[in-house]
């Protein structure tokens, strides 16, 4: 059981160097924001816009497609903003990699049909295999980025004012 103990070590570095969670900052929300929006009714599920402009009962972004979208405040049921770049989820990755490094070391170990393949040949092609792919998937998820994204309290988005007619 030797072939299993590398790649549990290499999982726990992996762990052990994960960022720091951040505090949960209210990221500025204005005209021009990266946004993400949900609005089921209008078949807008999470996608990425940029503000262009809210009233009392509407918001107006501008899709990927360069359409400018209007959006009814019933039919808004969440909206994000995007907070920067954020770290990919490193240990998912790795541990992706390990369990597809395995299942390759597995399926290419078990095609050995010569008679001189050692007895323990499919076990010690899937460690190598794990291992591998533990350390592919670690430096994917460490040089990818993604963006961050904070919902935002749909209120801050809507402005409602009052005014009175000059005399």
């Amino acid at each position: 059981m030797n072939v299993f103990r590398m790649p549990l070590m290499a999982l726990g570095l992996c762990c052990a160097a994960a960022p720091a969670a951040r505090a949960q900052d209210a990221a500025p929300l204005g005209e021009g924001s990266r946004v993400r929006v949900t609005a089921p009714e209008l078949g807008l599920r999470s996608r990425p816009a940029t503000l262009v402009s809210a009233d009392g009962d509407t918001v107006f972004v501008r899709t990927s497609g360069a359409s400018l979208v209007a959006i009814p405040r019933s039919a808004l049921t969440r909206i994000e903003v995007r907070a920067g770049p954020g770290p990919r989820p490193i240990a998912r990755d790795a541990l992706v990699g390990m369990g597809l490094g395995a299942l390759a070391g597995a399926i290419a170990a078990a095609t050995c049909t010569d008679p001189e393949c050692p007895a323990h040949f499919v076990e010690y092609a899937t460690g190598a295999g794990a291992v591998f792919g533990l350390a592919s998937g670690t430096a994917i998820g460490a040089l990818s980025r993604t963006d961050r994204w904070e919902p935002v309290d749909r209120r801050r988005v809507f402005r409602v004012g009052v005014s009175l007619p000059a005399r």
